[in-house]
């Protein structure tokens, strides 16, 4: 059961710390400003040592037992001020130098763990997450400083009677002489936060959401109206959100509107926008804890989830503000008259609506706001009265970052039940002539909704929808399987399911068919459901229980159709036994023809058929009328290829499910049911951009004389 305790603490995602001494390949020891110069790192640590001398901490973030990678979310960290500097731009040159290898030999081995101190013994191990010993820990780490103060520290810890005082750690062993190259640890004083801190924290954050962001101030809904909210994992109301009328819906866009047309975020100098987006990632990052407390308490997605999303936002920002200037310079043209030149010219498209998803709140908010932000377009967010809370800090830190009123602009409603107007909060949006694109995440029929809105203004519309993605397993993945049985794990129960590209339908090649079920009939005992605040959970519940209702019927369609349905009943405590949980659960025995194999379930439905050839497999996952994602695994690097290049659909995984990145565009095949449009990547940014051709006379007092205006020369 999880209560709050005040002396109760949860440790951050594990960051690797490297401290500003570091050692080079020749060991010489490294100040900051030795480090080689790139995007961001002289302005960063300028501020950090302005009139000082003082040394903060370089981190950067990657999970116990994980690696961390150029990519990683990279800041520095004051200890004194608590304040954290993000580090952007190229930083793979910055991860060779910390870990001091040389590029050539740029290996580390990484532990991951908890480093255990045992007060009446006096001596160090690392545990695995079981709590069984793992290995002593080094002598070179036991006489880290940090190390050496706990061991001093003991008597202080122990006071309560306990016998072991716990560090969650990560460390770094290097190739060179000097093995411990550099040690990273979580000090409880500075990286981690009380449970109390972030639920009383959180708390505040709630009893101000409950009111429309327009015109960058928190104001409530035309007569007060509300909508409660309710927390998937045990079905309680815990807030409430504004109900927007037609009335407020006009007063959003009309702000919009007014932002863009008097040229305060659409005229502004492409810096200016892109010190905003900077700071929007700074203060996401600076919010974490909270936002990511908030999306696990609204969608009911596990913690460890939502902390995920929440750093892929902060990475989102940083992505479009790096590319907005560079994508939206003037294109020159070549043209075959050198009396002419001509060049495409990159303009902010308007006022957008952007309608997201109670799946992935914040983060599908994101993937619309930044990109057209970045363009310096203004937009209305309306999210989904399901999971709507994030999305209204989320229009509290742009503001809070330098957006004029009017930039960003959140509207929290729903069905038209309260409304004496009888239309919804989102149809008055889509409805509404001052809107110059709609963006939409959602069911592939409310995006049907969209285009019927949006076709009276021939008004551009872009649809990122539903899908029934495949996983084909071919049988040269057999050395691999507990890989595979990984990726098809992730690919479908992530989210409990609730993915519009989760890989639900299953095709294994017949010779690896009896392995790969055996496999995932174990996997499937040992998930662990849950309370998703807790940190041992691993899928949460549905978002509500109309969904919870919906997944039960297909299961039982399922029955009816002839499927195995094969799942293990979660063990609930009596707090959540009101949640809307459905445990893991695959089918077997499906029909082609079957409602579970043909339709989007959005739950953590795993669907398997075998298959026995390649044309086969490619023919079985193209047959739908979907088309986001697909994934293939397969040793075979060709057969990789061949297979990925007739999949039908807008994204290929190979040997992987899920990964996605700011920079990778995302979006259905064109045709398919799966819609159309992008997001993420440079595509994503296009989206908000309209292309003006100029074309220009270079010769003013020269024209074509087409009509004989001009006398004839002679």
């Amino acid at each position: 059961m999880f209560k709050v305790d005040p002396n109760e603490r949860i440790p951050l995602t594990c960051q690797a710390i490297i401290h500003a001494v570091a050692y080079s390949k020749d060991g010489k020891q490294l100040r900051p400003m030795d480090l080689p110069e790139y995007a961001g790192w002289k302005a960063l640590a300028s501020k950090l040592d302005a009139g000082s001398q003082k040394k903060g901490i370089l981190v950067m973030e990657g999970p116990i037992g994980g690696s961390i990678t150029a990519t990683s979310p990279t800041y520095i960290f004051d200890p004194e001020t608590k304040t954290k500097f993000p580090v952007l731009g190229n930083r793979s040159k910055l991860l060779e130098t910390l870990v001091g290898a040389a590029a050539a030999k740029c290996e580390a081995q990484w532990y991951g763990g908890k480093i255990t101190y045992a007060h009446s013994s006096g001596t160090f191990d690392i545990r695995r997450d079981d709590g069984s010993k793992d290995k002593d820990v080094p002598a070179d780490l036991i006489k880290v400083e940090s190390a050496v103060e706990l061991s001093k520290d003991a008597n202080v810890q122990f006071q309560k009677g306990e016998c072991r005082r716990e560090i969650e750690f990560s460390i770094v062993k290097g190739i060179m002489d000097d093995p411990w190259m550099a040690v990273h640890e979580l000090q409880p004083s500075i990286f981690e936060v009380k449970m109390s801190d972030v639920c009383a924290t959180t708390q505040k954050t709630i009893d101000r959401l409950g009111n429309l962001f327009i015109d960058n101030k928190f104001q409530p809904a035309e007569g007060g109206a509300t909508l409660d909210v309710k927390n998937p994992a045990d079905g309680k109301v815990f807030a409430k959100i504004a109900h927007a009328s037609v009335a407020d819906v006009d007063k959003a866009v009309k702000s919009s509107r007014a932002c863009f047309d008097s040229h305060a975020w659409s005229s502004s100098s492409p810096q200016h926008r892109v010190e905003v987006l900077q700071k929007v990632s700074v203060l996401i990052r600076a919010r974490s804890k909270e936002l990511a407390f908030l999306e696990t308490k609204d969608c009911g997605k596990p913690l460890g989830e939502s902390e995920a999303d929440v750093d892929y936002c902060a990475d989102a920002f940083e992505f479009y503000a790096k590319i907005g200037p560079e994508q939206l310079k003037d294109l020159p043209i070549k043209v075959p008259e050198d009396d002419f030149s001509a060049h495409l010219e990159h303009e902010p498209l308007g006022v957008i609506a952007a309608i997201s998803p109670w799946n992935f709140p914040l983060l599908q908010a994101v993937n619309k706001v930044a990109p057209a932000l970045a363009a310096g377009c203004t937009v209305v967010l309306k999210p989904s009265p399901l999971a709507s809370l994030t999305c209204l800090v989320l229009g509290e830190l742009v503001a809070e970052a330098g957006a004029p009123p009017g930039a960003l602009n959140v509207i929290t409603g729903g069905p038209p039940d309260m409304l004496e107007d009888e239309k919804s909060t989102g149809q008055s949006l889509i409805d509404h002539p001052g809107i110059d694109k709609v963006s939409f995440t959602g069911s592939t029929r409310t995006g049907q909704k969209m285009l019927e809105a949006s076709a009276p203004f021939l008004r551009p519309t872009s649809l990122e929808l539903g899908g029934k993605s495949a996983f084909i397993v071919f049988e040269d993945a057999s050395p691999f399987l507990d890989d595979v049985i990984d990726w098809i794990l992730v690919g479908i129960f992530l989210n409990s399911g609730q993915v519009c590209c989760a890989t639900s339908r299953l095709l294994v090649h017949k010779d690896i068919e009896p392995k790969i079920l055996e496999k995932l009939r174990s996997a499937l005992q040992k998930i662990k459901v849950g309370d998703p605040l807790l940190p041992d959970t691993q899928m949460g519940p549905l978002i509500s229980e109309v969904q919870h209702q919906k997944v039960l019927s297909v299961l039982e369609t399922a029955k009816t159709d002839g499927c195995s349905v094969e799942s293990c009943s979660p063990s609930l405590s009596d707090n959540i036994s009101g949640g809307y949980y459905i445990p893991p659960t695959m089918l077997t025995n499906v029909n082609t023809e079957s409602n579970a194999w043909v339709e989007e379930i959005f739950g953590p439905v795993l669907a398997v058929r075998s298959f026995t050839t390649e044309e086969e497999a490619i023919s079985l996952a193209n047959n739908t009328t979907y088309g986001l994602a697909n994934a293939v695994f397969s040793a075979d690097t060709v057969r990789l290829g061949r297979v990925a290049s007739q999949l039908k659909s807008g994204l290929v995984w190979r040997n992987c499910s899920q990964p996605i990145f700011p920079g990778t565009p995302f979006g259905g095949r064109t045709g398919k049911k799966s819609g159309f449009g992008r997001e993420q990547g440079v595509e994503g940014l296009m989206e908000y951009i309209h292309a003006k051709t100029v074309v220009t006379n270079t010769k003013p007092e020269v024209s074509w004389n087409w009509y004989g205006l001009k006398p004839a020369k002679i």
